[in-house]
């Protein structure tokens, strides 16, 4: 089991510690850190986004988190699921590089997430701690669905975020600019 993000409790950094608590057979792996090493920024950040700095210390011991690395596609094939408990995105770069590497997802119920994403065709969503787990069982108990939902995933991944369909309409959008 997989997330990627800041180590912030927007990203959903205590839903994913719940869950794990749920699964104390399974590894789970949080890539990502702060967004500072210093302890001054660390709590500015806290205040400004109203967030409480994360209790490392009341982590299930199944919870490894790896703070900032170099290959993140690396680490989402190391894993077997990506869960993604986001509470806001504004676009889920996370989610994007989890498709591309054909992971089945489970993540939270967003409006962002919609615009590209499906439950029970290229992904598993939920609302709650709840239903997060019940997602990550029903994968768990359905190998062929974790396959088919990391296709599709990937499938998705293709059309909506390609860097050559995306540069390409960028390019028009400035040509038809520039003929204004």
């Amino acid at each position: 089991m997989c997330s990627v993000g800041g180590l912030t409790l927007r990203k959903g950094v205590s839903e994913f510690s719940e869950v794990a608590s749920c699964f104390p057979d399974m590894r789970f792996m949080w890539v990502g850190g702060s967004f500072h090493k210093k302890q001054s920024v660390k709590s500015l950040y806290g205040i400004i986004s109203k967030e409480n700095n994360t209790i490392m210390k009341d982590m299930p011991s199944n919870v490894m988190f790896t703070d900032y690395i170099n290959n993140v596609p690396g680490a989402l094939s190391a894993s077997d699921i990506f869960f993604l408990p986001s509470r806001h995105e504004t676009q889920g770069l996370a989610l994007v590089e989890a498709a591309a590497n054909r992971r089945p997802i489970v993540t939270r119920d967003l409006p962002v997430f919609r615009e590209w994403r499906t439950h029970g065709y290229d992904c598993l969503m939920g609302i709650s701690e709840e239903e997060f787990d019940a997602c990550i069982r029903q994968l768990i108990d359905d190998p062929a669905l974790m396959r088919r939902l990391g296709s599709a995933a990937r499938k998705c991944a293709e059309k909506y975020h390609d860097i050559d369909k995306t540069s390409k309409r960028l390019v028009q959008i400035y040509n038809e600019l520039l003929e204004m």
